[in-house]
């Protein structure tokens, strides 16, 4: 998976789509992990990315104390040797 930051004609960054919610706002922009960034002869650049596992954190202000869910969508890449794969998935978070 790649970086929310990454040059641009390289690979396509993860990006993160928040539904809108009147029990929450986003504060700032969402933080990732250090990574690793090597140079990739398929995009000809170094590029940033994340083995394993990674863990990407954003702030909140909560609006009121009823419970809630964030829910999102989260667009991303990998890419092996041979080939890159672009992936979808949504995410729920009970706050």
């Amino acid at each position: 998976m790649y970086s929310q930051n990454v040059p641009k004609d390289g690979p396509l960054p993860t990006v993160f789509l928040f539904e809108s919610h009147s029990n929450y706002e986003l504060i700032g922009k969402m933080s990732e992990p250090k990574g690793k960034t090597v140079y990739e002869s398929v995009f000809e650049m170094d590029t940033k990315y994340f083995e394993n596992k990674a863990v990407f954190k954003q702030r909140i202000k909560i609006k009121n104390n009823t419970t809630f869910k964030i829910k999102g969508d989260i667009e991303f890449m990998t890419c092996n040797s041979e080939k890159c794969i672009q992936g979808y998935d949504n995410f729920e978070i009970k706050i």
